[in-house]
Order: structure tokens, then C-alpha cells, then sequence
């Protein structure tokens, strides 16, 4: 079934290679995300566009007829915690962008797109699973840099652009990791943290004044960095903070609060104790439901129901794989939120429309809806069940191809063995 399936799927991205205008999903149970399930509905798209989700919908003569009868159909799943693009192998310094080896703890200049490739190993893996964009952000520092929100789309269809659709944030660590880049203390962390949001105030009123004025930063935070932080004072861009401890949580959202900035949390090991306050705050977490063990002193009430406890409080809930290689696992992670009591509906929304709200992507992607940006998956059953699969995937109206590195190389092993239909050989 499957060997036919992908002969199937390789048709129909062979048809749209001519980039047709028009590409009508049909038959499938239908998930906007933003409205109710459609059972027996269409997806109609034109160009990169959808436009028109529903029932009954009439199909144009000229349109590529993808049929998803016995399928369920929803936006892309977006991974929202990755550093994908932007590593290929984790330990090997030269193939490793994202984890920046420098001594100075603000690094706010930094952005993804600068390093982001669409070429990598990993995109076809985490294609292959549903997910058609990931924010993808460098790591290290107190403040590590701002992450890019991307599409997955294939590398050789110079068609469709470029894969980035804008800065998803600016990223600060806090906690036990905040700590360790700013002498091994949460005080000096908050402190360096405070002071340099100051110099960025005093940068903006006072431009080159200020710098004369001030001499050398003593955090180390150049022109660039200052500039940098500007839109997340104006609002323009969230700050993105990981932090687990439940106090070190209350202590961000106070932070977050005086200094009137958009946040996001990541991380939140011990938001479940702290959601009334996180509700209150109308901040959204990010937030793994299998980083359930105590793995250091900050997540010792670390568990799994954590986010639908967090969710049952009024938390806008964005889950996570938190994984880069394996970027593809967030339908697992999903399925897990799900199996510890995060509703199903609200399952899909934090892996999409959430995710799309919370980084400045919602008018564009996130829910099947008339006007947004044709990011379509075709599942097999349901997209949290591990023995279903994406039978096809749409990144901006085109169909892509759901193989990758580790399928061909499995493919490769199994001719040369004589391996057919997964039965094994004597």
C-alpha cells in the first residue's frame, strides 16, 4: 500500500511541476483549526492561496484533483523550538551554526536566516512527518540571538522563494543556563538583562551620543545588538524566554510586565504550578510534553500532563518536539500532550494556529482559511497515531516530496538485500 501510495504521490508532484493555477483537495475530513471539522470537504487553492474551504464547493475543470476520501486533511504542522537549517551534525563544529562558541553573552545581532539552509538533511525528515515550517533560532549566551520563521519547501524548486518568512523573535535564557553565561547567578543574569535594555533606551534616544557618552559596554553588547533589540521595546518582536523554574517564572513575568514587552515562554518544566499566573499574563508557552523527569535542579516537578494542565488554566499552549534532527517527531509529542489529557482540537491549534499567533504569522498560516497561505497536509488517519502518515504535503500551494535522506538510504538497503514490502529474506 504504501509503494503504491508514493507512485501516487510522484504523479501528482510530477503534474504540479508545471505549477498549475489551481489544486483542489477533495474528499477529506477536513481540519481548519479556526472553524469546525468539515467531513466530505474541499480545500481549493490557487497560486500559493486557499481560496475556499468547505462542502460542496464546485471544482474547476482545469484543477489537479488530489482525492482524500477516508483522509484527514490540515494546515502544516509548524515546529515552533528547532535549530534546524542550522546545524547538520550537532558535534561537528563546521557543520554547526547555531550553537555560537563566542565569549559575550549578548548576541542580539545575530539572526537565523543568515545561516538558514533549505538544503539540509533534516528538512526532507521533518517534511516527511507533516511539518512544513519550523522556527529555527541559534543558541548560547543570555541572550543567543533571533530565530526565523521558515518553510519547509523543496531546495530545487527555485520557485517558490525563499523559504524565509520573517524574524520569529528575540531569544534570552534565564534559569540555570542564564546563569552559567552571566557568572553562574540568576542576580547577575536579571541584572545584565535589566542593564541592557537600558543602554538599548539610552541607544535610541541618544544614538551616537550615547555611545560616546557611555564608552565601552560593559556587557559587551555592540551597535549592532542595541539596534537589534529596538523592535522587541516597540513591540514589534517577542522576546523569547526559556526559563522551567516555577519562581524563576513569576520573576519573568514581573520582568515582562514593568518592562511592557510581547514575551513568549520556552520551556515552562514547571508551568503547571505557576498557569493561573501565566493565564493572567496572556503570555503563550512553548512547552515539550515528554520533558517529564527531573533532569536538573530547575525541573524537579517537571511531569506530562503539564501542558493540558497549563491549557485547563487558560494558557495559550504551543507544543513542542524541542529537536532538530528529529523535528518530525512533534505529531509524537502532540499524541503524548493528547494521551495526558490536552484535547485533540487543542492538540492541532498548538502546533498551528497558536504557533502562527504567537510569532507574527497568523494572516499567513496556521488554519485552512480563505486568503492564507496553502501549507496543506493529507494524512493517511489521524496525524497523532504513529501508524498513520502524510500522504501528501503542500508547502505554498506545491506539492513536495515526502522521501528523505533516511527513506532513500532505507530503500537503498532494502533492493540491495532483497528486501520487499518490509518481509524480510532467509
Amino acid at each position: 500500500m504504501i509503494g503504491a501510495s508514493l507512485g501516487a504521490i510522484g504523479f501528482i508532484a510530477g503534474a504540479l511541476a508545471a505549477a498549475p493555477t489551481t489544486v483542489a483537495i477533495v474528499g477529506g475530513e477536513v481540519h481548519p483549526v479556526s472553524e469546525s471539522v468539515i467531513n466530505n470537504g474541499t480545500v481549493l487553492i490557487r497560486g500559493e492561496r486557499i481560496v475556499a474551504v468547505g462542502a460542496n464547493i464546485s471544482i474547476p475543470s482545469d484543477a489537479i484533483v488530489i482525492p482524500a476520501h477516508g483522509r484527514v486533511v490540515t494546515p502544516g504542522l509548524i515546529a515552533a523550538d528547532t535549530s534546524l537549517g542550522l546545524m547538520e551534525i550537532e558535534a561537528e563544529p563546521s557543520s554547526n551554526d547555531a550553537t555560537v562558541a563566542v565569549p559575550y553573552p549578548i548576541r542580539a545581532a545575530l539572526r537565523a536566516d543568515d545561516a538558514f539552509d533549505i538544503a539540509s538533511a533534516l528538512v526532507g525528515v521533518a517534511r516527511r512527518h507533516g511539518v512544513t515550517s519550523v522556527i529555527s533560532a541559534p543558541q548560547g549566551g543570555l541572550i543567543s540571538g533571533r530565530g526565523g520563521f521558515f518553510d519547509l519547501q523543496d531546495a530545487t524548486d527555485f520557485d517558490l522563494g525563499d523559504p524565509f518568512r520573517g524574524l520569529a523573535g528575540l531569544y534570552l535564557r534565564l534559569g540555570e543556563s542564564g546563569a552559567l553565561a552571566v557568572g553562574h547567578s540568576r542576580l547577575a543574569a536579571i541584572g545584565a538583562l535589566r542593564q541592557f535594555l537600558a543602554d538599548v533606551r539610552t541607544y535610541s534616544r541618544e544614538k551616537k551620543g550615547a555611545l560616546s557618552s557611555h564608552g565601552p559596554y560593559r556587557l559587551y553588547a555592540g551597535q549592532n545588538d542595541l539596534v537589534a533589540t529596538k523592535p522587541v521595546l516597540d513591540r514589534k518582536l517577542p522576546l523569547v524566554v526559556e526559563v522551567h523554574r516555577a519562581s524563576d517564572i513569576r520573576r519573568v513575568l514581573r520582568f515582562l510586565r514593568a518592562e511592557r514587552l510581547r514575551g513568549v515562554l520556552l520551556g515552562a518544566s514547571e508551568g503547571w504550578l505557576v498557569a493561573k499566573e501565566i493565564a493572567q499574563a496572556k503570555i503563550p508557552v512553548v512547552v515539550d510534553p515528554q520533558a517529564n523527569l527531573p533532569s536538573r535542579f530547575e525541573t524537579r516537578e517537571a511531569r506530562s500532563d503539564n501542558p493540558a494542565l497549563m491549557a485547563r488554566a487558560g494558557v495559550e499552549v504551543i507544543v513542542t518536539a524541542r529537536s532538530s534532527h528529529n523535528a518530525g517527531n512533534l505529531r509524537f509529542s502532540l499524541g503524548n500532550a493528547v494521551r495526558f489529557g490536552l484535547g485533540p482540537k487543542q492538540a492541532l491549534r498548538s502546533a498551528t494556529l497558536s504557533v502562527a499567533n504567537a510569532f507574527g504569522q497568523a494572516a499567513q498560516l496556521g488554519s485552512l482559511s480563505v486568503g492564507k497561505v496553502a501549507n496543506v497536509v493529507v494524512w493517511t488517519g489521524d496525524p497523532f497515531e504513529p501508524s498513520s502518515y502524510a500522504e501528501h504535503v503542500l508547502i505554498r500551494g506545491r506539492v513536495q516530496p515526502v522521501d528523505s535522506r533516511q527513506t532513500r538510504l532505507a530503500n537503498r538497503y532494502i533492493n540491495k538485500l532483497g528486501l520487499r514490502s518490509g518481509k524480510e529474506t532467509e
